[in-house]
């Protein structure tokens, strides 16, 4: 009867103990998670889009949205549906998006129809945070049609200079992604911003050994590669982003961020980072 007594004191003890190391773990654990305060959380993703692109400041990164979100400790994405599972199990992480002002950019020019367009683009700054530390930062490209207000403080392009920056980019496109032979790829074809561009641009190409012709005469077939800018942003004076990429029929697809500079009056690349490749 002693030993059975004994043993229910040793077990109460063991638990006890097991209930102290346990709410201490999730005491430690409490300390890794992020603190949910929308102006704290703001300035730690404003400060790491910061360190990424330090022309900006914080007045030029406005707060969009604020996500809190849960996941494994040991399985990253892994997204945590029932909150009643112990807290050392997982982790809280905030997504922020920032709006990059600057960025703003409004697009016009005339399509190979003749018709007049505009374009709306900017970027838009995604901030993971942990720990209340920045642990990843990313920067997405978006793009309005010309329905969508945009701000009176966008960059405008327009005229020689919209097709001049088109046309840069489409040469490094097309030297990085060359169409392969003659007889594979008889032709090139252009869209820009999602539409055929004038035939006074694609006159710009007659220089070249294979045909350059509009978007909307693309017809699927192997080899036959299509070629598009889809966003420009601006990045700062005298320097923007382009959004451009390469389709082959069939086969696979390339996106390139490209920055471009003005030197000396005219538009270079001058850095090419492949984002997508399928």
């Amino acid at each position: 009867m002693k030993v059975g007594i004994l043993s229910i004191i040793a077990l109460c003890f063991i638990l006890g103990c097991s209930k102290d190391q346990n709410d201490q773990d999730l005491a430690e654990n409490d300390q890794d998670l992020v603190e949910f305060d929308r102006s704290v959380i703001a300035g730690i993703a404003a400060s790491a889009v910061i360190k990424e692109r330090p022309h900006l400041t914080p007045a030029e990164l406005p707060l969009l949205q604020l996500k809190l979100s849960y996941e494994y400790r040991n399985r990253t994405a892994y997204p945590v549906k029932q909150l009643s599972w112990p807290k050392q199990t997982w982790t809280k992480f905030i997504t922020t998006i920032l709006f990059v002002k600057p960025s703003a950019t409004l697009i016009r020019g005339v399509s190979g129809g003749g018709n007049k367009f505009s374009v709306y683009c900017y970027e838009e700054a995604v901030v993971t945070i942990r720990t209340n530390r920045a642990s990843d930062v990313d920067f997405i490209l978006m793009t309005k049609d010309e329905t969508s207000s945009h701000p009176k403080y966008a960059t405008v392009i327009e005229g020689d200079e919209l097709w001049n920056i088109v046309e840069t980019a489409l040469r490094h496109m097309f030297t990085n992604y060359p169409t392969g032979t003659e007889v594979d790829a008889p032709a090139r074809f252009i869209s820009v911003l999602g539409r055929d561009p004038p035939d006074s641009f694609l006159q710009r190409f007659n220089f070249m050994s294979d045909s350059v012709l509009p978007g909307s005469a693309f017809e699927t077939g192997k080899g036959r590669k299509r070629y598009s800018v889809s966003i420009i942003t601006a990045l700062g004076e005298d320097s923007l982003t382009v959004l451009a990429g390469c389709y082959v029929a069939n086969l696979c697809s390339n996106v390139d961020r490209l920055t471009l500079r003005k030197e000396n009056g005219e538009w270079r690349v001058i850095k090419a980072k492949h984002i997508l490749e399928s």
